[in-house]
């Protein structure tokens, strides 16, 4: 008796085991399985079978059940996108719906969920009464186009990357169409605004030229978005399509900016050095010069990062790569710091030169006795070009730690002095009229400062000092040169150079 009552006790326990094996192996036993049985079915066309996996009311007959499966599945590849990492694969746990998303509707949107019901002895998950019921509103708002029932099922079938055959050929004439458009937008735009723009003081044509090529891109990706609507995209290539047009906008408007940048900066130079002559302005132009330069370069950078921010933000693997490279970026920047804590410190020494403004772009200044005129400033070094054309490289920090002069600092006008050596019977009277004939009619004479003194004597000569100022260091250096063969031709056929010593 005990010997059969164990069999019996093994048997059922055997069946009870074996009966919950198969309850946990059911294709519908987690929202996992069952929606991924719903794409499998539907993907084979199967549409018999995939309407086990949602719940319909009794009264739906079998052909309104298949055709509401086949419906479903179209709505969810165009509206949907299926976090499948985030959906139960166990039937253990809370029997709480699951959620896949919501399709909007007007203004509402009809959410698309998972229920689970018990069937006999086992609980099995379905797509809800409530979003069934509403898959009719949905495809009658959403329904594909008309001239799609005319593309052959054999051809529909045929797909790659998400897309079948047919939308890989409207994608091509898309781009292909888009691109016509935007040439011919292009040019229309350029035609009518060549007579606006050219004749206007803000360099039309510069202008024309700027925005040709970024408008050429607007236009091919608005255009793009629009025609892209009638290829019925499924959900994930068709946002990725939008992602990559919004790339593509996106770069226009930076390459637009970026390139505005420079425009206005060169336009504001030229209003503001063209027809001013007063020290004063020579001087203010100086230094909106040296600040629009920098500031534009800062503007640049900040647009590009702005810029590529924007873009890589449009697709999401770019944004799970920007947020690991964050995570990284508080080593990385102390060990970067570290190792270039001179360009760093260097870089700063370039924003302090910039506030302060100890030398401007066009000053003259004099280092290591070498004269030259301040032609460029980075953010590192400053470029000067000497008087032979050569280019001196300086370290920005050259400006803050050792001393140099500048001539054009304050005003640019500067004192030019001629030496000239004669004997002790030299009329200084006649001289001094000589001199100051020629200073005084000379074009490069300020007007403010000229003189003609005995600065030195000597046992056999004495020194007289001529000065004359410029109004630049340029035009002082070219005037003393000047006077300097003048007065040395004049003394060489002054009573036959009598009084040279």
């Amino acid at each position: 008796m005990k010997f059969f009552s164990f069999w019996v006790l093994l048997f059922l326990s055997h069946s009870f085991l074996f009966s919950e094996a198969l309850e946990t192996e059911g294709p519908l036993r987690s929202p996992y399985h069952s929606l991924d049985f719903f794409y499998q079915q539907t993907k084979l066309r199967n549409y018999s079978k995939a309407k086990e996996a949602m719940e319909f009311p009794s009264s739906v007959s079998e052909e309104e059940q298949e055709s509401d499966a086949e419906k479903l599945k179209y709505l969810l590849d165009r509206f949907l996108w299926i976090d499948w990492d985030s959906l139960p694969k166990s039937t253990e746990g809370t029997n709480v719906p699951v959620r896949l998303g919501a399709i909007p509707l007007g203004e509402r949107s009809v959410p698309i969920t998972l229920h689970s019901q018990v069937k006999g002895e086992e609980r099995v998950w379905k797509i809800s009464k409530a979003s069934v019921n509403a898959i009719e509103i949905l495809y009658q708002e959403y329904h594909p186009p008309t001239w799609k029932r005319w593309i052959p099922e054999s051809i529909s079938e045929l797909g790659f990357l998400g897309l079948q055959s047919w939308q890989w050929i409207g994608l091509a004439a898309v781009f292909l169409i888009a691109s016509l458009f935007s040439l011919v937008f292009e040019a229309v735009f350029y035609f009518f605004g060549k007579n606006l723009l050219m004749r206007s003081s803000f360099g039309g044509k510069e202008f024309l030229l700027l925005i040709r090529k970024p408008a050429r891109l607007f236009w091919f990706a608005v255009i793009a978005m629009v025609l892209k609507q009638g290829l019925d995209l499924a959900y994930s290539p068709g946002q990725f399509l939008q992602s990559l047009l919004n790339g593509v906008l996106i770069f226009s408007f930076l390459w637009f900016f970026y390139k505005s940048l420079d425009l206005f900066s060169s336009f504001i130079e030229r209003k503001l050095s063209g027809g001013h002559s007063e020290d004063g302005d020579i001087i203010f132009s100086q230094e909106f010069k040296t600040s629009s330069i920098v500031l534009r370069r800062t503007l640049k950078i900040i647009l590009i990062l702005i810029g590529m921010s924007v873009l890589f933000m449009q697709f999401d693997a770019a944004k799970k790569i920007g947020m690991s490279l964050l995570a990284s970026a508080g080593l990385a920047g102390l060990a970067l710091g570290l190792a270039a804590q001179k360009t760093l410190g260097t870089i700063f020494a370039g924003i302090q030169l910039i506030l302060t403004q100890p030398v401007r772009i066009g000053d003259s200044v004099v280092i290591e006795k070498e004269y030259g005129l301040v032609e460029e400033i980075r953010f590192t070094y400053i470029v000067i070009r000497t008087w032979d054309l050569r280019r001196l490289i300086i370290p920005i920090s050259y400006f803050l730690e050792k001393p140099f002069e500048n001539w054009s600092k304050i005003d640019p006008e500067t004192i030019g002095v001629v030496l000239l050596y004669v004997s002790y019977q030299t009329p200084l009277e006649r001289l001094k009229e000589e001199a100051s004939g020629f200073v005084l009619k000379h074009p490069l004479f300020s007007k403010t400062s000229f003189g003609v003194q005995v600065t030195e004597t000597s046992p056999d000569h004495i020194t007289v000092q001529i000065t004359a100022s410029g109004k630049t260091p340029s035009e002082t250096f070219q005037l003393k040169v000047e006077l300097r063969e003048y007065m040395v031709a004049f003394l060489r056929t002054w009573e036959e150079g009598k009084y040279l010593p």
